[in-house]
C-alpha cells in the first residue's frame, strides 16, 4: 500500500509540474522543466544489463548454430551493427547473426531488427531500400514499434532518396498514438522540421512529448531521464540549457545509468560548464567504471596507474583496467601489459605482460604497432624458441601492414641469423629497405652499416649513400659520428660543417653529444667561439642536475672527449676521481672508460686493469668479457679454460674481436675459421678489419699474408677521413701486418691523419723517420715534429724525442735535453734506461763539457726507476770519485741495491766489499754468502 501511495504522490507531483509548464504561453515556447523530486536510486531500480559473452571474432563466423541464447545473439548483433569498445562495426556480421535466428524468434521482430541495421549501415541506396522494405513488412505484420523506425527513415534526417514528409508524419503519428514517448518525440521532431506546420502545433507536440517522458519517469521508466537531459544539452526542440541537462543527468546517474554517469563526468569537466568540478567528475567516472563502463574503467585505471590526477595505486589500476580488459577492451589489455612490464613501478611480471599483449592483439582487427610492441618484447628470446619465432611472425605481418619499426626489428633478427647463415643477408637488406621506405632512420642506418661491413653486401659507394640518407632522416648516431669526424678536420670548411652537425644534435639534449660539444667549447681548441651556444647548453645541463641517469651519461661523454684534448695528463686525476664516483654507483661504462684512460695515459699493464675488467665482465659487459679473457689467456699462471670461457661469452654476445682471439692460428682449420668470421657480416668497423688482418698475419698458412694485406686495403678504404681509423690502419702497416714490403704504406696515411690534427699520427710518423721506415726517412723531420709537440706540452712526444737523442739518432744541446728530461718524466716507462744512456752521453762529452751534477741526477733517477746499469755506474762514480768526492758508504749502498735485484757483477763486487770492508764493516760470512749467490746466478 505504501508503494502505491508513493506512486500516487509522484503522479500528482508530475501532473502539477506538467500543468504549470503547460500553462505557460505557447508563443514563448516551453519553459525549462527540472526532474521530479524523487529518490531515483530506489524509484527507478534500473536493472544492470549484462553484456553477452564475446568468445570469438564473429566477423569470421561461417554460419551454423551460434551456440548462444537467441537474446544473446540479438544483443551481439546490435553491438556489431553499431560497433562498440569491444568489437569493430560490422553490419554484415550483424545481419548474418540475425539470419541464423529464423524459426527461433518472431519473424516480424527479426524484420524490424534487420531493417534497422540495413538502414543504419548507410552503405548504399540498395541497403536503404532493403531496410525500408523489411521495416514496412514488420509494420504490416503488426510490429507497431516499426512505425517509429519508419518515421525516422522517411523523416528529414533519413537517407535523402527516401525522405517523404507525408510518410514520416503518418508513421510518427502512429508511433505517437501508440503512447510511446519516443514516438511522440519523433513526431514533435518531424513537426518542428516542417516549415508548413503551425508554431502552436509544434509547441503542443513538444509539450506532449516532454510530458509523456516525464510521465514515464514518474511511472518508473527512467531511461527518459537521459533523453530529456540530451534534449536540454543539444537544444533544438527546447532551448539549450546545460544546468538543466546536468540536473536530468544527475538523476539518471543516481538511478544507476552508467552511461549517463560517464557522460556527466565528461560534461562537468568540459568547457561547456562555467566552473568545472574535476573531483566530482572523477567520482562519476569511477561510478560508471564500477558498473562496467569500459571507457570509464579505462580512464580510472589509467589515472591510478599514472598518478597524474589521482594518487598512484597500482592495485586499483589493475582492478579497473581488468574491468575494461575483461569486456574485450584492447586498450585495457595494453595498459595491463604496460603495468606488468614495470613501466609504472611495482614488481614486474614479464610473462603476464606478454599475455596481456597477446590478448590485446586478439581484441579487434590486426594492429601493426601493437604487434611490433609485443614482438620487441619477444625478440630477445633464444633463437629458434617459440617466442623468438612468434616475434618474427608478428614483425613480418606488421611490416607488411605498414609498420616501419617492425620491418627494422625483423631485419635485426635476420641479421643475427645471417652471421651464421650468409644467405639471409638478402632478406636483411629487403626488410631494412622496407623500414627506410616507411620512414624509419634506423633502416637507413643499418643499411649504411651493412654496405660498410665485409660480406656479400659490401659496397663503400652504397654505404656513403645510405649514411647520407640516414642523416637526412634524423639518425642521431650517424649525424653525431659524422659531426665528430668533420669537426676534427683541419680544413676550415669541413670543420665548420662538422660543428653544424654537432650543434644540430646537441640542441636535442642528447647527453653524449652535449658531453663532446661542451668539452670542445670549454677548451681553447678548434671549436668555434660561440658564447651564446655554450651558455644555452650549460644552462640546459644545470637544469638536469636532478637527473642522475642523464648526468652519468653526460659526465662519461665529457671526460672521454676531454681526455682527447691537449693537456689531458694535467686533468687526468680529476677525471679518475669523477669516474670512481660513478663506479661506486655501479656504472659499468665508467669502469671501462677508467681502464681505457689508465691504458692510454698511465701506461697501465694488463694486471693493473684486471680488477676493473673483472667487475664489468661479471655485470655482463661484452667488451669487459673480451678484455678480461685476453688478459687471462696471456697470463701463464691463469687458468686457460677460464680465459677461453670469458672470450666465448663475449663472442656469443656478438663481439667479433673475441671471436678472432679464439682462433688458434697454428691449427689447420685457422684459415677456414677466419673465412667464416670474414663472411659473417660482423666485420663492419675499421678496428675489426685491422684485427682480422692481424689474426691472418699470425697464421702459419702461407696464404694468410695475402689475406692480411687485402684486409688492410679494405680497412684503408673504409677509414675514409676518420683520424682514429687512419692511425689504426697505419699502425698495422707499420708493424708489417700487410707484409714487409708494405710498411711504407703507413706514411701517407699518417700524413693525412696528421694534417687533420692527430698528434698520435705525428708521433708515429716521426718514429718512422727515426727508424728509417719511409723511403724519404729524415731524422731532422722527426726532430721537428716531436719538438713541436713537446713545446705544446705533449709529454709523450718529449719522451720519444729524448729516447731518440739517447739512441744517438738525433743531436740536441744540453739545456734542451735537460728540459726534455723534466717534461717527460712521467712518460719514460723504460725503467730508467734512457736516462742512463743520456748520462753516458754526457760523460762522453756529447752535450759539450761533462756536467757531473746533471749526470748524477739522471743516474739517480734512472736507478730509482730500476735500471741496474745506472746503479752500477753510481757505485763506480762514488767509489772512484768520478766528478765527485770518494764516498765509500754511498758507493756501497748503490752496489747493494744492484746486487739485490740480481746483477751478478754487483754480487761479486759486494762479496769483495764485505771481504775488505769497503763502505761497510768486514764481514767474511756475508762475503761468502754473496760469492755463493753470484755463482748460483752464473750457473
Amino acid at each position: 500500500m505504501g508503494g502505491k501511495m508513493d506512486m500516487r504522490k509522484s503522479m500528482q507531483l508530475a501532473a502539477a509540474l506538467a500543468f504549470s509548464w503547460a500553462g505557460s504561453a505557447h508563443a514563448a515556447g516551453p519553459s525549462v522543466i527540472l526532474p521530479p523530486d524523487l529518490d531515483y536510486a530506489t524509484h527507478c531500480a534500473l536493472a544492470e544489463v549484462a553484456l553477452p559473452p564475446l568468445d570469438r571474432d564473429w566477423t569470421t563466423w561461417e554460419g551454423g548454430h551460434p551456440g548462444l541464447l537467441p537474446e544473446q545473439v540479438i544483443d551481439l548483433a546490435a553491438e556489431y551493427a553499431k560497433g562498440s569498445e569491444r568489437v569493430g562495426r560490422s553490419p554484415e556480421t550483424a545481419l548474418r547473426m540475425l539470419d541464423a535466428l529464423k524459426g527461433q524468434v518472431d519473424q516480424r521482430r527479426l524484420d524490424r531488427l534487420a531493417g534497422r541495421i540495413l538502414v543504419s549501415s548507410g552503405q548504399s541506396p540498395e541497403n536503404n531500400a532493403a531496410g525500408a522494405e523489411r521495416l514496412e513488412r514488420a509494420f504490416a505484420g503488426g510490429e507497431i514499434a516499426a512505425a517509429l523506425d519508419l518515421a525516422k527513415l522517411y523523416g528529414p534526417n533519413g537517407p535523402r532518396a527516401l525522405r517523404d514528409a507525408a510518410k514520416a508524419r503518418r508513421f510518427a503519428q502512429i508511433a505517437a498514438a501508440s503512447g510511446d514517448a519516443n514516438g511522440k518525440l519523433i513526431y514533435a521532431t518531424i513537426l518542428n522540421a516542417d516549415p508548413n506546420a503551425a508554431a502552436e502545433q509544434k509547441s503542443f507536440a513538444i509539450e506532449a512529448a516532454l510530458l509523456s517522458m516525464v510521465g514515464d519517469v514518474v511511472a518508473g521508466n527512467c531511461i527518459n531521464l537521459t533523453t530529456v537531459g540530451l534534449l536540454y544539452l543539444r537544444g533544438g526542440l527546447v532551448p539549450a540549457d546545460v544546468p538543466a541537462a546536468i540536473a536530468w543527468f544527475e538523476q539518471a546517474a543516481e538511478a544507476g545509468d552508467a552511461r549517463t554517469a560517464e557522460r556527466l563526468g565528461d560534461l562537468i569537466s568540459s568547457p561547456r560548464v562555467e566552473t568545472n568540478d574535476f573531483q566530482l567528475a572523477l567520482e562519476y567516472y569511477q561510478s560508471a567504471a564500477d558498473k562496467g563502463r569500459v571507457a570509464s574503467a579505462l580512464r580510472v585505471g589509467t589515472d591510478f596507474a599514472t598518478g597524474l590526477v589521482r594518487q598512484r595505486d597500482l592495485e586499483q589500476a589493475i582492478h579497473y583496467l581488468s574491468i575494461a580488459a575483461d569486456r574485450g577492451s584492447r586498450d585495457g589489455n595494453v595498459w595491463l601489459a604496460r603495468l606488468y612490464s614495470g613501466e609504472f613501478g611495482g614488481v614486474s611480471d614479464p610473462e603476464k605482460a606478454k599475455g596481456f599483449y597477446r590478448q590485446a592483439l586478439k581484441a579487434g582487427s590486426f594492429d601493426a604497432d601493437l604487434a611490433s610492441e609485443l614482438g620487441t618484447r619477444l625478440m630477445t628470446a633464444p633463437p629458434g624458441s617459440a617466442e623468438y619465432e612468434e616475434a618474427k611472425g608478428l614483425f613480418t605481418e606488421a611490416a607488411y601492414a605498414g609498420s616501419g619499426i617492425a620491418a627494422v626489428r625483423l631485419g635485426e633478427m635476420l641479421l643475427g641469423e645471417a652471421k651464421s647463415d650468409p644467405s639471409r643477408f638478402a632478406e636483411v637488406e629487403t626488410f631494412m629497405r622496407l623500414g627506410d621506405a616507411l620512414g624509419r632512420s634506423e633502416g637507413a642506418r643499418h643499411l649504411a652499416e651493412l654496405y660498410a661491413c665485409a660480406g656479400p653486401l659490401q659496397s663503400p659507394t652504397e654505404a656513403a649513400v645510405w649514411t647520407e640518407r640516414a642523416m637526412a632522416l634524423g639518425s642521431k648516431n650517424l649525424v653525431f659520428s659524422e659531426g665528430v669526424r668533420l669537426a676534427s678536420n683541419t680544413v676550415p670548411a669541413e670543420q665548420a660543417r662538422g660543428w653544424e652537425l654537432l650543434q644540430r644534435v646537441a640542441v636535442d639534449g642528447d647527453p653524449r653529444v652535449l658531453g663532446f660539444v661542451l668539452a670542445r667549447l670549454r677548451s681553447d681548441g678548434d671549436a668555434p667561439v660561440d658564447p651564446q651556444l655554450q651558455g644555452q647548453l650549460e644552462q640546459f645541463i644545470a637544469g638536469k642536475a636532478d637527473d642522475p641517469s642523464f648526468n652519468a651519461v653526460f659526465q662519461l661523454a665529457l671526460i672521454d672527449a676531454d681526455m682527447e684534448l691537449p693537456g689531458a695528463a694535467e686533468r687526468l686525476d680529476a677525471a679518475l676521481t669523477t669516474l670512481d664516483g660513478l663506479i661506486g654507483q655501479n656504472n659499468v661504462e665508467a669502469v671501462l672508460l677508467k681502464a681505457d684512460l689508465l691504458k692510454t695515459h698511465r701506461k697501465a699493464v694488463p694486471q693493473d686493469l684486471l680488477p676493473l675488467y673483472q667487475r664489468a665482465a661479471e655485470l655482463g659487459v661484452t667488451k669487459a668479457m673480451r678484455e678480461l679473457g685476453s688478459i687471462l689467456i696471456a697470463d701463464p699462471n691463469a687458468d686457460i679454460e677460464t680465459a677461453r670461457g670469458w672470450l666465448q661469452k663475449a663472442a656469443k654476445a656478438g663481439d667479433v674481436k673475441a671471436s678472432l682471439r679464439l682462433v688458434d692460428t697454428t691449427a689447420p682449420t685457422a684459415m677456414a675459421d677466419l673465412q667464416t668470421i670474414a663472411q659473417s657480416g660482423t666485420i663492419c668497423r675499421v678496428d675489426a678489419m685491422v684485427d682480422l688482418a692481424r689474426t691472418y698475419r699470425a697464421s702459419i698458412d702461407p696464404a694468410a699474408e695475402g689475406e692480411a694485406a687485402q684486409w688492410l686495403v679494405k680497412a684503408t678504404d673504409a677509414a675514409g677521413d676518420r683520424v682514429t681509423d687512419l692511425v689504426r690502419v697505419a699502425s698495422a702497416y707499420k708493424a708489417g701486418i700487410g707484409g714487409i714490403d708494405q710498411v711504407a704504406a703507413a706514411e701517407p696515411l699518417l700524413s693525412r691523419a696528421m694534417q687533420m690534427g692527430s698528434t698520435e699520427a705525428a708521433k708515429s710518423l716521426a718514429t718512422g723517420h727515426l727508424d728509417g721506415l719511409w723511403p724519404d726517412a729524415d731524422p731532422d723531420m722527426a726532430q721537428q715534429l716531436l719538438a713541436g709537440l713537446a713545446q705544446e706540452g705533449d709529454a709523450d712526444a718529449a719522451a720519444r724525442l729524448l729516447r731518440a737523442i739517447a739512441d744517438g739518432k738525433i743531436e740536441a744541446p744540453a739545456d734542451a735535453v735537460a728540459t726534455l728530461v723534466a717534461q717527460s718524466q712521467a712518460q719514460l716507462d723504460d725503467k730508467g734506461r734512457t736516462l742512463t744512456r743520456l748520462a753516458r752521453l754526457d760523460e762522453d762529452g756529447t752535450f759539450g763539457a761533462p756536467d757531473s751534477a746533471r749526470r748524477l741526477e739522471w743516474l739517480e733517477r734512472a736507478a730509482e726507476a730500476g735500471d741496474v746499469d745506472a746503479m752500477m755506474r753510481l757505485y763506480r762514480t762514488y767509489a772512484s770519485g768520478i766528478g765527485v768526492a770518494v764516498e765509500p758508504t754511498q758507493a756501497f749502498a748503490w752496489l747493494e741495491k744492484a746486487a739485490d735485484v740480481g746483477d751478478v757483477r754487483a754480487a761479486r763486487e759486494l762479496a769483495a766489499a764485505y771481504a775488505v770492508g769497503f763502505g761497510t764493516p768486514v764481514d767474511p760470512k756475508k762475503a761468502a754468502e754473496w760469492r755463493a749467490r753470484a755463482q748460483v746466478v752464473v750457473n
